[in-house]
């Protein structure tokens, strides 16, 4: 558990710090870079919304993120991917209160996998890119004892 408090307390102060240098984007395989945009996806009856970009020093990617449908927004995520040690977690905040950690599995150039066996939906994001202009996040997880799986196909904008 310390290791994720200091991880969040990480997260926050970078997220407070100064304005972005887009620039500074890691160009290493591994980084998460090809989600930096503004990107939207039709999911849930409605439209999920999504600006990613790095951190401070880049050495992050950050995101805020909501859902609207019928005009109302009804929830809202910031969300954070960055490395604690030599390990990489994908920290999500909801506005529905607490925090969500999910450890990397798995990453390459086309896509990247965080998992959680102890968050029960989703307990698994796979990140695809798809090229210019879309990637897919895949959410894998159990609700009311059954195996769901939500594919999110997000396009730029």
């Amino acid at each position: 558990m310390p290791l994720r408090l200091s991880f969040v307390l990480a997260v926050l102060l970078i997220g407070c710090a100064s304005e972005p240098d887009h620039a500074a984007a890691p160009a290493d395989v591994d980084s998460p870079s090809p989600l930096v945009g503004t990107w939207v996806a039709e999911a849930f009856g409605g439209e999920i919304h999504e600006r990613w970009e790095p951190g401070p020093d880049g050495s992050m990617m950050k995101s805020e993120g909501y859902f609207i449908a019928a005009g109302d927004t009804s929830y809202s995520e910031t969300v954070a991917i960055g490395e604690l040690g030599e390990t990489t977690y994908l920290i999500a905040h909801p506005s529905t209160g607490g925090v969500m950690v999910w450890e990397q599995t798995d990453a390459s150039p086309t896509g990247m996998t965080f998992e959680n066996p102890n968050n029960a939906n989703p307990s698994r994001i796979v990140y695809r890119f798809d090229g210019d202009g879309a990637f897919t996040r895949t959410l894998y997880g159990m609700e009311n004892g059954e195996e769901t799986v939500n594919e999110l196909n997000f396009t730029t904008r």
